[in-house]
C-alpha cells in the first residue's frame, strides 16, 4: 500500500511539474526578432529603473519594487518576475530559492552555479585585470563570506545568459554594455544571504564583458566558441579566501590604491561631489593614493604591523602588492578583525581606469611593466585625449543632458563615456609594442 502511495505521489508530481514545463512553452520565443525585442525592452526598464532610483534619492538598492525584469531564458521564452522579494535589505532568501524562482526552465543556470562555485577565483584573477571587483563590506550573515566572491558569482550567471542571448538570437548584442543591464540572473547575493536587484550596470556596465573575456585570449570579436572555451578555462581553483589573494595581480592591487578619495565621508554620509568634480582633480590622483593606501595601512595597523613595515612612498610594486595583500587579508577573510573602509565605486572606475591604462601603455612603450608607482605618472596622465582636458590642463567631460551619468568603459583600445542621454567612444589607440 505505501509502494502505491509513493507512485501515487510521484505520478502526481511528475504531472504537475510536466504542466508547468507545457505552460511555460506557450511562451516560448522562437523568433529571433522578438528575442531582441524582449532584449531592448528590458534596457529601456532597467534604465528607468534606475533612474527612479536616483530620483528618489534612493542608493540604487531600495526602489525596485514596480519594476519588472524581463530576459529570454536559456530556451528563448522571456522570464518575467517582480523584484518587490528582493529589494534591499535582503529578505533572507536563499540562493537555490531566487534560482528556482526563476522557472524550471533555469535548469542550465542553477548547474552553471554548480560549476561556477568552484571557478570563481580564476574569474576574480581574469576580472582583476578589468577593474570590476572592489572590496567592500563583508555580508553581516553568520557565515560571512568575502563580497567579492559573492560578485563573482554573479558575473558567472552573466557569462551563462550572455551565451544563452547568443543561442536564442544567433548573434551577439549591439550593445553588450546596455545588454549588461538586463542580466537579473547576476544578481548579486545580498547580506544575511538574501537578494538584492542586480547593480551589474554599475558593476560591469561600465567594462564590457569583452574586456573581461579579452584578457582570457584577448580576442578582437568573441564568439559563442571562445566564450564555451573561456568558460573551460575557468574551471580550475578551490574557493577559497587565501586563493583569491594569491591570484592578485599589480593591476588590481594598484587599482585598489584608488579607493575612499571622495567616497564616503568619515561621518559614513555619501560625499556629494560629482564624478566631473572627481575628473578635474585626476591630474594629482596617484600622491593621493599613496596617501590613502597609508591611511588604510594605519587603520589595519593592528592587524598588519607584525608582518610588514610601516608603508613609505616610492614602495617599489612587487612590495606594495605584498602589502596590500595583507591589508587584503584583514579585510576580506571572515571573521578576521577588520577597519570598516568603504569603496566608492565611481572613483575605482575612473582611477583604476586610468591606472590600468598607464600601466599597459608603459608595458607597450618600454617592454615590460614598470617598477614603481611614479614611473606611471606620465603614461597615467596621457590616457585621457586632449578633448578631454581643457587649456588649464584640468579633465573635464562633456555633459549630456542635466541627469547626466558618467562611467568609465575599458575595451583594448577604446573607452566609452556612458550617459543617460548618450554615449561617448574615446579611441585610445595604444603604440603596437616594442620589438
Amino acid at each position: 500500500m505505501l509502494k502505491r502511495l509513493l507512485v501515487a505521489f510521484a505520478l502526481f508530481i511528475v504531472m504537475v511539474f510536466g504542466g508547468i514545463e507545457i505552460w511555460l512553452a506557450s511562451y516560448r520565443v522562437t523568433d529571433p526578432a522578438k528575442a531582441e525585442q524582449i532584449y531592448n525592452d528590458t534596457v529601456v526598464k532597467v534604465r528607468a529603473r534606475d533612474a527612479l532610483a536616483q530620483d528618489t534619492g534612493k542608493n540604487g538598492f531600495g526602489d525596485f519594487q514596480k519594476l519588472l525584469q524581463i530576459r529570454p531564458d536559456e530556451d528563448g521564452r522571456p522570464c518575467y518576475k517582480a523584484l518587490s522579494d528582493w529589494s534591499y535589505p535582503a529578505t533572507g532568501k536563499k540562493d537555490s530559492d531566487i534560482l528556482v524562482a526563476y522557472g524550471t526552465s533555469s535548469r542550465k543556470i542553477r548547474e552553471a552555479v554548480k560549476v561556477f562555485e568552484s571557478v570563481l577565483p580564476t574569474v576574480i584573477a581574469v576580472l582583476a585585470k578589468t577593474n570590476f571587483l572592489w572590496p567592500s563590506e563583508l555580508d553581516q550573515g553568520p557565515n560571512r563570506t568575502p563580497r567579492p566572491f559573492l560578485e563573482m558569482r554573479a558575473l558567472a550567471q552573466n557569462l551563462v545568459g550572455y551565451s544563452e542571448y547568443c543561442e536564442v538570437t544567433g548573434k551577439h548584442p549591439q550593445a553588450l554594455n546596455n545588454y549588461l543591464w538586463t542580466l537579473e540572473f547576476g544578481s548579486k547575493v545580498g547580506q544575511n544571504g538574501g537578494l538584492m536587484p542586480s547593480m551589474i550596470g554599475i558593476g560591469i556596465n561600465a567594462i564590457g564583458l569583452e574586456g573581461a573575456i579579452g584578457f582570457l585570449g584577448r580576442s578582437p570579436e568573441l564568439t559563442r566558441e571562445d566564450y564555451r572555451s573561456a568558460l573551460a578555462r575557468l574551471e580550475a581553483l578551490p574557493l577559497t579566501p587565501q586563493t583569491f589573494l594569491d591570484r592578485m595581480d599589480e593591476e588590481y592591487v594598484l587599482n585598489l590604491i584608488t579607493v575612499d578619495i571622495l567616497g564616503k565621508n568619515r561621518n559614513g554620509k555619501t560625499d556629494e561631489s560629482s564624478v566631473g568634480d572627481l575628473l578635474l582633480k585626476l591630474p594629482g590622483l596617484l600622491a593621493r593614493e599613496r596617501k590613502v593606501l597609508q591611511n588604510i595601512y594605519l587603520a589595519q595597523r593592528p592587524s598588519i604591523e607584525k608582518l610588514h613595515p610601516p608603508f613609505q612612498d616610492g614602495t617599489d610594486v612587487q612590495n606594495l602588492v605584498k602589502r596590500s595583500r595583507s591589508m587584503l587579508a584583514a579585510i576580506l577573510v571572515p571573521n578576521s578583525d577588520r577597519a570598516v573602509i568603504q569603496f566608492d565605486y565611481a572613483l575605482t572606475r575612473i582611477g583604476g581606469f586610468k591606472l590600468l591604462c598607464g600601466i599597459e601603455l608603459y608595458n607597450l612603450e618600454q617592454g615590460s611593466y614598470p617598477d614603481t608607482l611614479e614611473q606611471l605618472v606620465p603614461r597615467v596622465l596621457k590616457v585621457l585625449p586632449q578633448n578631454f582636458a581643457n587649456d588649464d590642463g584640468k579633465f573635464t567631460y562633456k555633459r549630456r543632458g542635466d541627469d547626466f551619468e558618467l562611467s568609465l568603459g575599458l575595451s583594448p583600445t577604446t573607452a566609452k563615456v556612458f550617459g543617460k542621454k548618450g554615449a561617448v567612444s574615446i579611441d585610445l589607440h595604444p603604440p603596437p609594442p616594442r620589438k
